[in-house]
């Protein structure tokens, strides 16, 4: 259900999330364009299978999070991770932190340009 293109809409700006096999692992591109005509900001992410289990990292930052993939919890096990659920229409990023919840992206299924 990840693969393909979303989009997300947050007042006045815009998000979007491409996602696509690459080899053995999952590659994300997430871009973000801030209202009143910003250059777009983006980060590339990459989930993969490792001896840990799989993990979701943000390719730019050098960073990962073990991924969760079931329905958002309030579970404290591990306590960083990083849920994402995705169906046929809607696709949801968020990380878990001890000090709250981030939503990295909430968005609709959309077209590929």
């Amino acid at each position: 259900m990840l693969r393909g293109c979303w989009i997300e809409r947050r007042g006045g700006e815009t998000l979007t999330m491409r996602w696509f096999p690459d080899g053995a692992f999952w590659r994300g591109e997430w871009m973000r364009y801030p209202a009143g005509g910003a250059p777009p900001e983006t980060a590339r992410y990459r989930i993969a299978e490792t001896p840990r289990g799989w993990q979701v990292c943000g390719v730019r930052e050098d960073r990962c999070w073990p991924l969760d993939v079931t329905l958002p919890t309030m579970a404290e096990d591990p306590p960083e991770r990083m849920t994402v659920w995705a169906s046929e229409t809607a696709l949801e990023m968020r990380v878990h932190a001890p000090d709250g919840e981030t939503d990295l992206f909430r968005g609709q299924r959309d077209g590929c340009d």
